[in-house]
């Protein structure tokens, strides 16, 4: 989004950046796994822009049980299942082997960390300078979060395409 201005990171996703930036929708359930198709009702689209440093998500979750969404203030790096969030694993070095991941629940707290994929093991040490706001919906949530490109650990020349995975997590396990 060259010349025009960043988003404010305020959960809203009306800004007019928003509008021009195509949506990605074609999800797959994450937890449980199994085999199941999303429930109707529940479905995520998810807007990126390109910032000259950092990439800005705008995600957009429906729920037809809103009254049943869960997260709750928490220290960072105490996001779990048993909340809402979304998720985002970038892999900026293309190896399918690692990823840094930020999770943002319902109320904006954030746990970020890197995730190895021998092992599945997830390390909550890294505590990147995300920017990440929520607002609830009548049918849903709407989120932007910020992740400055200084951040992500990507080599200059000889990388692989980035591969980013997007997870929504229902506290009731749905999705």
């Amino acid at each position: 989004i060259a010349g025009k201005p960043a988003p404010m990171i305020d959960g809203r996703l009306d800004e007019p950046a928003w509008r021009e930036a195509p949506v990605y929708q074609a999800f797959h359930k994450h937890a449980p796994r199994d085999g199941k198709p999303l429930p109707d009702g529940l479905r995520t689209g998810v807007r990126l822009l390109v910032t000259d440093d950092a990439l800005v998500f705008g995600i957009r979750a429906w729920d037809d049980a809103p009254a049943a969404m869960r997260g709750s203030l928490a220290r960072r790096d105490k996001v779990d299942v048993d909340q809402d969030f979304i998720g985002i694993w970038i892999d900026p070095v293309g190896h399918g082997r690692a990823a840094q991941f930020v999770r943002v629940n319902l109320a904006g707290v954030v746990s970020d960390g890197l995730h190895r994929a021998d092992g599945d093991e997830s390390d909550l040490g890294p505590d990147f300078p995300i920017d990440a706001a929520v607002t609830r919906l009548a049918d849903g949530y709407s989120m932007e979060v910020r992740w400055p490109l200084s951040n992500l650990r990507f080599p200059y020349t000889g990388g692989k395409d980035w591969r980013l995975f997007e997870e929504e997590q229902l506290a009731s396990g749905q999705r």
